[in-house]
């Protein structure tokens, strides 16, 4: 087990509301005015990213997103392949068309991360800010909780990832992520909050809240080995950009000689623009002599 200490960015909540109920989020996001983050921004967490080494073509779910801008700024940073789920179906609309013009491709959908409509292994990194935390607020929070950690791992690739960001400290949150049958190898680092920051509608009308003053990053690799399938995936995405590579530069040379072609076009065309103006030129000079010598 490792812990770093990082530096700070946000602050938040003095007052606790059941942030497990879904009519909570429905009601809070009927009014949503511009990006708000929950514990920390991309800017803070992207150094931290960067240490992973993760490759640009990484598929990552992001859960809970909410209004927040942190996956939109991650594929700005050039990550592609971007999944993002809540289970409030008004923000999920939001976001769609927040991002419908400039990222297209990037995935919202309307899902329950307690039951993840996708397939085993199907993710490079899973992105949590307080999630995890908001499902332990509610009514049997121990066992959804396990079944909450279940299906986030279940979803993650073999030495893919599981990043948490949580208010609470390791001695309360180890105990799920080190349950039985998930296999993580754990980093922790500690985040020191000295920030006040508006509530995500503090603007118009809410009230300043102060998170705690310390909270922690939980970077879980699962450590389980690739199947043969996981393996066969790897070597076919490998393949395919490959593929890819070679479809583009065949693409840009069919185009070269297309422009070759019509620029060939465009001078024979030119030429003959060229020899029939001076056809007429010769013919009206002629006419003109023969006019020239009957006067």
């Amino acid at each position: 087990m490792k812990y770093n200490e990082i530096e700070p960015f946000v602050a938040k909540s003095r007052e606790y509301p059941n942030y497990s109920d879904k009519d909570y989020w429905v009601t809070r996001y009927e009014n949503v005015k511009g990006p708000f983050d929950w514990y920390d921004d991309y800017e803070t967490l992207s150094p931290t990213i960067q240490d992973l080494k993760l490759p640009k073509r990484s598929f990552i779910l992001n859960i809970g997103i909410g209004n927040s801008d942190f996956s939109e700024k991650m594929y700005d940073d050039g990550y592609k392949k971007s999944y993002n789920i809540d289970y409030a179906r008004n923000v999920i609309h939001y976001m769609r068309q927040r991002n419908k013009r400039l990222r297209s491709s990037m995935i919202f959908e309307t899902m329950n991360v307690l039951d993840l409509d996708y397939e085993d292994h199907q993710f490079d990194i899973v992105f949590d800010k307080a999630v995890f935390d908001c499902v332990l607020c509610g009514i049997d929070a121990d066992k959804k909780a396990s079944i909450f950690m279940k299906e986030v791992y279940r979803v993650i690739r073999p030495k893919g990832y599981y990043f948490l960001v949580s208010n609470s400290e390791p001695e309360n949150r180890l105990q799920y992520l080190q349950a039985p049958g998930l296999k993580y190898d754990i980093v922790v680092h500690t985040i020191i909050n000295d920030q006040e920051q508006a509530d995500a509608f503090g603007e118009n009308g809410g009230n300043m809240n102060v998170m705690k003053k310390t909270h922690y990053i939980y970077i879980c690799q699962k450590m389980e080995e690739p199947d043969e399938n996981e393996e066969e995936w790897e070597e076919e995405e490998d393949t395919q950009k490959e593929e890819e590579k070679k479809e583009k530069i065949e693409k840009d040379k069919n185009n070269e000689i297309l422009e070759i072609k019509d620029n060939n076009n465009d001078k024979k065309e030119e030429d003959k623009r060229t020899e029939k103006s001076k056809a007429k030129s010769t013919k009206s000079k002629s006419k003109k002599r023969k006019k020239s010598q009957k006067e």
